[in-house]
């Protein structure tokens, strides 16, 4: 009697347990020789005082634009030197959400459209050069792909899978974090409401509301910081956006 096949599940979670252990071997080599700069520097100092002691950021650094980036970068940083006050830990964040964004594209996209579809996108998104070389570097914006993946991927799972309000307030949460580590990544934000928008008799508002009071909330910070400078920043946007074209 011949034992019975395995099933496309344990095909699927056999596959996925060989493609994750391989982005993390590309993303580990060379992890403790990654480039520090400026912007580095002033990020991982920011978030290392307030480790020892000193007040909580209220924002980060100046971003190449002009105005000064909120904190979210600084929160993150400052939990990994916490638990270990070395800068190598906080290429290890950069990795472990290098590492979030591939399986949380292989789970989303394995349960809207299918195993195959799954591990494909995951399978690409692990072995992208980018991708891995983005996993590694210290800097702002190197930590956007675990809150975009996490972003995206539960709005889909709530519009497509199920309407679970933990879906959406997640994606709201996640887009607050992605926006602030770098505001560049504010046009999915038009995504996301577009979507809202599209498929307008799939969402139930209140969810949409909780949504937008966490996404609020985690603002709040950087919210107190305009407050106290007398919101500089949106003068100088405003100076920077009345010149003369160069």
């Amino acid at each position: 009697m011949k034992p019975p096949a395995p099933s496309p599940r344990r095909y699927t979670a056999l596959a996925a347990a060989a493609i994750l252990p391989l982005a993390l071997l590309l993303r580990l080599r060379g992890l403790d020789t990654t480039g520090l700069w400026g912007d580095q520097a002033f990020t991982l100092n920011t978030a290392m005082r307030w480790v020892n002691g000193g007040p909580i950021p209220l924002a980060a650094n100046k971003s190449s634009v002009g105005f000064v980036n909120p904190p979210m970068i600084e929160y993150l940083y400052a939990a990994a030197l916490f638990l270990w006050r070395d800068v190598l830990s906080v290429s290890l964040l950069t990795l472990l959400g290098g590492m979030v964004a591939v399986a949380v594209t292989g789970y989303a996209t394995t349960r809207l459209f299918g195993r195959r579809a799954g591990l494909w996108a995951m399978g690409a998104f692990a072995v992208a050069p980018w991708a891995v070389f983005w996993s590694q570097l210290i800097w702002n914006q190197t930590m956007v792909p675990p809150f975009a993946a996490l972003a995206l991927g539960l709005l889909l799972l709530y519009l497509f899978d199920r309407p679970r309000a933990a879906y959406l307030v997640g994606s709201f949460a996640s887009a607050a974090a992605m926006t602030q580590v770098h505001p560049g990544s504010a046009v999915q934000l038009l995504t996301i409401a577009l979507a809202l928008l599209l498929f307008r008799r799939r969402v139930r508002w209140r969810h949409v509301a909780l949504g937008a009071a966490v996404f609020a909330l985690l603002y709040l910070p950087y919210l107190l910081y305009q407050m106290g400078t007398g919101w500089a920043d949106v003068a100088a946007m405003r100076a920077v956006a009345g010149q003369a074209s160069t």
